[in-house]
Parts: structure tokens; C-alpha cells; sequence
């Protein structure tokens, strides 16, 4: 069971490599890696979020 501590951060973590490929500064792929998720699920995430 995850603790709100180890939540936060993931979801911070999340929010950050959404941020840099959107400002082109990291691309989908090393993003998604980074976060353990495939690619499409990552960009299927970016799409959820607002900007």
C-alpha cells in the first residue's frame, strides 16, 4: 500500500515529464520510459491533463 507521500510524488513526477515534452525539452518516449509506462499510455495521460 502506497503511502499519500510516495502518491504525491509520483503524481508530481508525472505533471513534470508532461511539462518538459510539452515544451519539447524531452521527448514521449524517453517521458514515458522515465515514468515506466508505454507510450501511447503516457501520451493518452498528457491528453487527460489540462495544460
Amino acid at each position: 500500500m502506497k503511502t499519500r507521500e510516495q502518491k504525491g510524488r509520483e503524481l508530481g513526477q508525472g505533471d513534470m515529464l508532461v511539462q518538459l515534452v510539452r515544451k519539447g525539452l524531452l521527448s514521449v518516449a524517453d517521458a514515458a520510459s522515465e515514468a515506466g509506462l508505454s507510450s501511447e499510455v503516457f501520451e493518452q495521460q498528457m491528453k487527460s491533463q489540462k495544460s
